[in-house]
């Protein structure tokens, strides 16, 4: 919020993946008379039979509470969906032979938000890829 104001921002949204945590943090940090703000979030969703070949979609919403309990919910079950992949695709690198931990994940980015890309930089630092 700081650099936006100082750059003359006017507004801001934050749409996170998956996670209202940097609203929450948001909503008690902005400073008066800063940009003013809106809710954002980007929620991982599945495409229509039709598009399946498209992958996963990503689907920006905007001007919700941070506090509706239905979509806390639906964020609170892709975070845990997202916290099991890790552990799951580390123990396949492992059955591969690929030497690799999930507390070497989390030291090298930390323990909030990794994922597939965070796992695949990690490969490449170690020169596996």
């Amino acid at each position: 919020m700081a650099l936006a104001q100082e750059k003359g921002v006017r507004a801001i949204s934050i749409t996170d993946h998956d996670t209202l945590a940097g609203l929450k943090e948001l909503s008690n940090l902005a400073p008066n008379g800063g940009p003013e703000w809106m809710t954002g979030v980007e929620i991982s969703c599945e495409p229509p039979a039709s598009f399946k070949e498209l992958g996963s979609i990503h689907l920006l919403g905007y001007g919700f509470s941070i506090y509706d309990r239905a979509l806390n919910a639906i964020l609170n079950k892709a975070q845990e969906s997202r916290q099991n992949r890790n552990p799951k695709i580390i123990d396949k690198l492992n059955e591969l032979g690929i030497d690799i931990s999930l507390e070497e994940l989390e030291k090298r980015f930390g323990a909030d938000q990794t994922g597939r890309p965070h796992i695949a930089e990690l490969l490449k630092e170690k020169g596996v890829v």
